[in-house]
């Protein structure tokens, strides 16, 4: 298993310069479906503001080098003028590990992107931190810290009490266990951080995990909940899920009802993760026998049961999968990439927690036959937010909303 390097498909040589046309609250069109740059730009992420806003952040070339912009969307589905974060000619763009910026305070927001190593011998995940909802930025810092040519990447952040945690999939035993008789891997770390930045903790939360699926972080009563692939000696990729209390720090790891998929290599498709005051939806891709399936499932806070268990859809889907909870119409709403007759379908789904399914709204269809990115859901207002990296006439980040009764 050579780890994402050998999986990236790198956008630099896809990307050209892009006019962007966004200004000061800008309406979307009619049919809720706009362009958020012309050519090159993609690999957006969402996350939430506290006051019923959202984030979208994305990648876009700037003559010879890469610039990480973001914009805040407010619930009549307006948006404000984009905002550089940073920008640099030595970035690992690819297509399944992209940059995030989230909130972890008031006004403070924390942002990552990757950038090579000398020779290209591996990358390194850069952060920086912004006290002014991103009008200003502190200089880049790295977050791993081992100085080693290896994989480090596939970020998530989240705010602490006392300042804010990142967890990351990290490379360093991969370089030093591929001369061992020992399996060589990727872990899974953990570092907490002041305010400023300052690095206060840092420990390993599993030693050997997949080398190249998201994981995915979600937070409520209290608790921080890290759902990831993890990773065995005999090459078995189920689900497993971490939790993390203010009285009790990290407990032992929860698995989700056991797929039991061998697969020597790592499928590079990762679980996804939503959180309510009742408990938890994890939503995740597996193929055991060469049969791939799309899953739900529920776990109620303070219990490793689940409530619920529930298979979306098989034989067809991609995966490529996020979740959202649907607070107005208590439901989780789901998306994930599968085949049809005419191409690649973008899908969305409604589910409760006991795993009744409900609406199914199809986002997009594209005659590109496999994926060439991670769509990303969340909701604003009354809607649904989608945003994926378009190749239909070039390349291109879209954004669709979709108002969340077509759900029910």
């Amino acid at each position: 298993n050579g780890g994402f390097m050998n999986f990236r498909i790198v956008f630099l040589s896809l990307c050209v310069v892009c006019f962007f046309y966004g200004c000061q609250q800008q309406p979307i069109s009619n049919d809720r479906e706009w362009v958020f740059g012309d050519s090159g730009s993609g690999q957006p992420h969402f996350s939430r503001l506290d006051n019923d806003q959202i984030i979208l952040n994305w990648m876009q070339p700037n003559e010879e080098s890469m610039e990480l912009m973001f914009s805040i969307i407010n619930p009549d589905l307006s948006w404000t003028e984009p905002l550089p974060i940073a920008r640099g000619d030595d970035w690992f763009v690819n297509w399944a590990d992209f940059p995030a910026v989230v909130q972890v305070a008031d006004e403070a927001l924390v942002s990552h992107w990757l950038v090579y190593q000398e020779d290209f011998s591996g990358y390194d995940i850069m952060l920086s931190i912004s006290n002014d909802l991103g009008e200003t930025w502190s200089n880049p810092q790295l977050l791993n810290s081992d100085g080693l040519p290896a994989e480090h990447g596939f970020v998530e952040t989240f705010p602490e009490l006392n300042g804010f945690g990142m967890v990351w999939l990290d490379g360093r035993d991969y370089v030093a266990d591929q001369f061992d008789d020992e399996i060589a891997g990727t872990m899974l770390r953990y570092a907490s951080f002041s305010p400023t930045g300052e690095r206060i903790d840092e420990v390993i939360l599993d030693q050997l995990v997949c080398d190249c699926c998201q994981p995915d972080v979600a937070q409520a009563n209290g608790m921080t909940y890290i759902v990831y692939r993890d990773r065995t000696i005999d090459e078995i990729r189920d689900i497993t899920m971490l939790v993390h209390s203010k009285d009790e720090g990290w407990k032992e790891s929860v698995s989700l009802p056991a797929d039991r998929w061998e697969i020597n290599g790592c499928p590079v498709n990762g679980p996804a993760l939503a959180a309510n005051a009742e408990g938890i939806g994890v939503i995740w891709f597996s193929a055991r026998d060469q049969e791939p399936q799309v899953q739900f499932a529920f776990k109620a806070h303070n219990t490793d049961l689940f409530l619920s268990r529930t298979v979306l859809e098989d034989f067809v889907p991609w995966g490529y999968v996020d979740i959202v909870f649907d607070e107005l119409h208590d439901q989780f709403i789901l998306s994930w990439l599968r085949d049809s007759e005419n191409g690649l379908q973008l899908v969305t789904r409604s589910v409760d927690k006991f795993g009744t399914l409900k609406n199914e709204v199809i986002i997009f269809e594209s005659q590109i036959s496999y994926p060439l990115d991670f769509p990303k859901i969340e909701i604003v207002g009354n809607y649904l937010l989608a945003s994926w990296t378009d190749f239909t006439d070039g390349m291109k980040l879209k954004v669709k909303g979709v108002e969340l009764t077509k759900f029910n």
